[in-house]
């Protein structure tokens, strides 16, 4: 058994300025200047622990680990308008700063892994993985997330009856199923939140976003897939993809001629 960390930080820095002299096109005033920056951090580690045994015609390997990753930005704008020159361009010289915001926005994930794959006589295969994750971009009610995932594979290939003959050099059967999530969505879409107006000369907050503590996960889907291989490097692939509670199936094919893909097709059954 072995022990391998691995960490990440990224800083991102970005300054956006902007000038349109008094000539410029749909610009009525003298001169128009708008300065933009942000600022990401973004920090990542992985710990995990990988560990293979080998008994005769049986071979395992497993993985235990966690992940970890906090990103934040910040952000502002700044715009402003009456320059007494068209030389004169940074915001400093605007005779009149007509708005601006900033804001600042971040998220976390935190992961538990595991990782299990058997191979029995070289030809039988089975393989199975367990997550929990959490995003702080879910509501309370959907922040944590429970995502298991087995597959069985046969090489058929490696079957007596097809042992001897120089047609199909490799055939492989595989079904999996699973529930898998996507967090790739905004962060605080789940909150209510306010934003600041003005009124009557007076500002004010009002509702625009409203709460949703069940935002989460999205469902898990299935497929079954048939890989074929000859001497020639010639490849193809069949995918059914079946997406649970509903009635929408999905079927694929590619064809690989010496690793360059020659054709895909998807159609809805």
């Amino acid at each position: 058994m072995s022990f391998r960390s691995e960490a990440g930080y990224d800083i991102l820095t970005q300054n956006d300025d902007q000038f349109f002299g008094s000539k410029t096109q749909n610009k009525a005033t003298n001169g128009y200047g708008q300065s933009d920056w942000l600022r990401t951090f973004n920090y990542n580690t992985n710990n995990f622990s990988p560990t293979t045994k080998v008994r005769r015609k049986i071979s395992l390997d497993a993985t235990l680990g966690t992940s970890f990753q906090k990103s934040t930005t910040d952000q502002s704008e700044v715009y402003g308008q009456e320059f007494p020159s068209d030389n004169l361009q940074t915001l400093a010289s605007a005779g009149k700063i007509t708005g601006g915001f900033s804001s600042q926005n971040g998220y976390t994930f935190l992961s538990y892994f595991a990782r299990a794959n058997m191979k029995f006589s070289d030809k039988y295969l089975l393989s199975g993985s367990l997550r929990y994750d959490a995003s702080s971009r879910f509501g309370k009610d959907n922040r944590y997330g429970y995502f298991p995932a087995i597959s069985a594979g046969w090489i058929i290939s490696e079957e007596g009856f097809l042992k001897g003959q120089n047609t199909v050099s490799f055939l492989k059967l595989r079904a999996s199923t699973g529930k898998v999530g996507n967090a790739e969505i905004g962060s605080n879409l789940f909150q209510g939140l306010y934003s600041v107006g003005k009124y009557n000369g007076n500002s004010n907050f009002y509702p625009s976003q409203l709460a949703n503590p069940k935002l989460g996960w999205k469902p898990h889907n299935r497929s079954i897939s048939v890989l074929i291989t000859d001497s020639s490097t010639i490849a193809l692939l069949v995918k059914w993809i079946i997406i649970p509670n509903t009635h929408r199936v999905f079927f694929i094919t590619n064809l690989y001629l010496a690793n360059l893909a020659l054709a895909t097709k998807l159609q809805t059954l």
